[in-house]
């Protein structure tokens, strides 16, 4: 789901995440070193439950869902449009609330080149976003209801 141009970029992982919790990968001195084993200064094997972390200290963060062919962002509340300037807008699905938030409250003035052009990223992207209505009622780009 990443731009074309950024698809071949060389990717170094960072982190490894397990599942189970943390107590669960440190419960036996065999375990806690094989997972010790793996790591070094430059990765880190994570659990879920780290995640969860003073995640009342972090702000900012949107509440997603992957389908076959996009992202759904199921928040309604404007936190960021960063997010506009690297994914594909065939691959963004925003609810008509979110894609309000963010016609009214982003600054405009990200712009970068679509198709040779330069063009504002935010006014690209929104006019080719898929919309997401609530209780499951989609729209398509244009915002008319789709055909059953």
């Amino acid at each position: 789901m990443v731009r074309t141009p950024l698809g071949f970029n060389a990717c170094e992982m960072k982190f490894g995440l397990v599942h189970g919790r943390r107590e669960e990968l440190q419960s036996t001195p065999e375990r806690a070193a094989k997972i010790h084993a793996y790591e070094d200064s430059s990765f880190k094997i994570m659990s879920f439950d780290s995640l969860a972390e003073e995640l009342r200290n972090r702000t900012g963060l949107y509440i997603c869902s992957r389908a076959n062919s996009y992202i759904r962002f199921l928040s309604k509340e404007y936190v960021d449009d960063t997010f506009l300037s690297w994914m594909e807008p065939e691959h963004i699905a925003l609810t008509d609330e979110l894609a309000e938030a963010i016609q009214t409250q982003s600054f405009k003035n990200s712009h970068g080149h679509r198709n040779g052009k330069l063009v504002n990223i935010v006014n690209y992207a929104l006019e080719r976003v898929n919309r997401i209505k609530d209780r499951g009622g989609q729209t398509n780009r244009l915002g008319q209801r789709r055909k059953k």
